[in-house]
């Protein structure tokens, strides 16, 4: 499964806010064994074609800057061609 994510911060993030493709959702932080947090969205049910991701960090004094955009495309893979028989 492709996930979005973001190197590890040590701040106190309550969630992120993930503008994909002007749709905004906010999710909670991935925690990670040493305490650190992330970024962890699931992209399995994004739809084909080209996406932009912006991405801010909450806590509870605001939230951050947002990040720089982040393009990328989910494609099906080709169809087969040239089927045919093979006498083995």
């Amino acid at each position: 499964m492709p996930y979005l994510t973001c190197a590890p911060i040590v701040e106190d993030i309550i969630s992120y806010l993930i503008d994909l493709d002007g749709q905004v959702t906010e999710s909670p932080p991935n925690i990670i064994g040493d305490g650190s947090k992330r970024l962890w969205m699931d992209l399995t049910n994004v739809s084909t074609g080209e996406h932009i991701v912006i991405v801010r960090a909450k806590n509870l004094w605001g939230t951050s800057e947002p990040s720089e955009p982040f393009t990328f495309s989910k494609n099906l893979p080709s169809t087969p061609s040239g089927l045919g028989l093979l006498d083995s």
